[in-house]
């Protein structure tokens, strides 16, 4: 725990985690990721589904400054008020989102932390780093509750939090995702299937949902611990997906494309996006729009067809 501090010359950007070798403990960023990984996000652009390239200029509400290398992680607790992120300097940062202020800094990972979630309402903080382990902060206290230990060189790409029990899936670089209990302690199941590293997830009481570095999104019922079915059509990694517990998903890929997927008609998807120059490594939705994050330095809000919306 401690106050903030350190370099004031990066502010947040939410993105996913790109792909690369090697535990993040070493001193200097690889040429290649660094090259994908934006450092702010200076554009927002909004596009209505099926707009030619005429961009509206939207307002920055707020820049957050501290981190002291890119931030691979960010999520909002909106009952509280309060924005965390994650960042290759090793650290969580917690901030106050009216006044831009960090309350806190959040020391303990040995790798870049490069995935988190925030219990809604909660004191809870879970995050997963390229040091091989996930850990629950106390939020208030700033202390780290718990360590998990997920393997040997097995670095975190991904994490997700069910919010209505102690359960926690990661995706790892030895190809397969980890089932927690956080209450217990203890590791509940691993899911083997994908062929690369699993950089992208989304888990539900009933299913789980994870896009990989073998270009293809896999959808697993939790309960039974077998894959249901796999989702085919990006050329290059997946970096990021969201999905609404039912039919709807959406992923965001290295091939600058976002596929919008019907999981009753899993052959194909519904519509790609082609709007982003560059990799796209964030997303989120509702039932009217996405809003994606790129190595393009843009974010862009799309609006889905009415017909979309309904899936």
């Amino acid at each position: 725990m401690g106050l903030c501090s350190g370099p004031s010359s990066t502010s947040t950007s939410g993105s996913g985690l790109g792909s690369g070798s090697g535990l993040g403990a070493s001193p200097t960023l690889p040429p290649s990721v660094a090259a994908s990984v934006p450092m702010s996000v200076p554009l927002l652009e909004h596009m209505p589904y099926g707009a030619a390239a005429a961009n509206q200029q939207l307002e920055k509400l707020r820049a957050f400054h501290g981190h002291g290398g890119p931030i691979w992680c960010v999520d909002m607790d909106t009952v509280r008020g309060r924005l965390v992120s994650g960042s290759y300097d090793k650290t969580l940062k917690i901030w106050d989102l009216a006044s831009g202020r960090c309350q806190r800094t959040l020391r303990g990972h040995s790798g870049w932390v490069s995935c988190l979630r925030v219990e809604q309402g909660g004191e809870r903080i879970v995050s997963g780093s390229w040091d091989a382990s996930i850990k629950v902060w106390d939020a208030e206290e700033g202390v780290v509750r718990q360590t998990l230990a997920c393997g040997v060189g097995n670095a975190l790409y991904t994490l997700d939090l069910d919010q209505g029990s102690a359960e926690v899936a990661v995706g790892c670089r030895h190809h397969h995702v980890q089932l927690w209990d956080l209450e217990a302690g203890q590791k509940l199941n691993d899911f083997f299937g994908h062929s690369k590293e699993v950089g992208a997830l989304r888990l539900t009481p009933r299913t789980l949902v994870t896009g990989s570095g073998d270009t293809t999104i896999k959808v697993w019922d939790k309960l039974a611990h077998e894959c249901r079915m796999t989702l085919r059509g990006h050329s290059s990694t997946v970096m990021c997906l969201e999905y609404d517990g039912e039919h709807k998903v959406v992923s965001g890929s290295y091939d600058k494309t976002c596929k919008l997927w019907d999981l009753r008609r899993p052959s194909a998807p519904v519509h790609t996006f082609r709007d982003h120059t560059g990799a796209v490594f964030a997303l989120r939705f509702d039932n009217d729009k996405f809003i994606s994050g790129s190595s393009d330095c843009t974010v862009k809000v799309l609006r889905f067809r009415e017909d979309e919306k309904v899936l």
